[in-house]
């Protein structure tokens, strides 16, 4: 699984490798973020295996349910 919170890409395969670009431009949103928007990432968890929306609930692989209030 990947640790890195969301990246772009594109500049990843082209600008990053290259020693063109820092790693930080490299993310979505900056790291701190999540915590002010009271985002929880989850960078090395299972895979979703079940998702119940009338009830704002996912299953993960390893049987942790977790419940949401907005999934994107």
């Amino acid at each position: 699984m990947n640790p890195w919170p969301p990246y772009q890409r594109p500049p990843l395969s082209k600008k990053y490798v290259s020693g063109e670009l820092d790693v930080e431009r490299l993310l979505i949103r900056p790291r701190h973020w999540y915590g002010e928007q009271n985002v929880e990432l989850r960078l090395r968890s299972k895979r979703v295996v079940a998702l119940s929306p009338r009830d704002h609930a996912l299953t993960l692989s390893d049987g942790t349910k977790l419940r949401y209030a907005q999934l994107h």
